[in-house]
């Protein structure tokens, strides 16, 4: 509502700008299946111990806050000779919400020091969100 007689103008605005700006509040990783094949890797990472395995996502905005993370269907890492089930994943930190990228631990069993690959276990299913929304 303005005060006055004459409004201003209503600018529409583009569908990517409008996008980016809902996206900073909720991220679908995966949706509708497009991530469904071992070559649909969606991060990379090292093994650090202990079962524990970061890996780092981009992700196409910065989120508005630190997300929470939840995870549906199968997940694998990938080690380039083998697959791992993956058992669990939650959010190890989100760096800067500044910066396009979020820190996951993924559980599951590889070798000392192998790098691996996030896959989706050829699930259509399988989802990674990351929500950020205001409640």
């Amino acid at each position: 509502m303005e005060y006055g007689s004459v409004a201003t103008q209503y600018v529409p605005k583009l569908y990517g700008e409008e996008l980016s700006l809902c996206q900073r509040y909720f991220i679908n990783l995966n949706p509708k299946g497009k991530i469904n094949t071992k070559y649909g890797d969606i991060g990379y990472g090292n093994y650090l111990g202990t079962c524990v395995n970061g890996l780092n996502i981009a992700l196409p905005v910065s989120l508005r806050t630190t997300p929470t993370l939840i995870y549906t269907g199968e997940w694998n890492l990938s080690t380039g000779n083998s697959n791992i089930k993956v058992t669990n994943m939650t959010l190890m930190s989100s760096l800067s919400m500044e910066v396009n990228s979020v820190v996951i631990s993924v559980y599951g069993t590889v070798t000392y020091g192998q790098q691996y690959t996030l896959w989706s276990a050829n699930d259509i299913m399988s989802t990674i969100l990351f929500d950020a929304e205001m409640y």
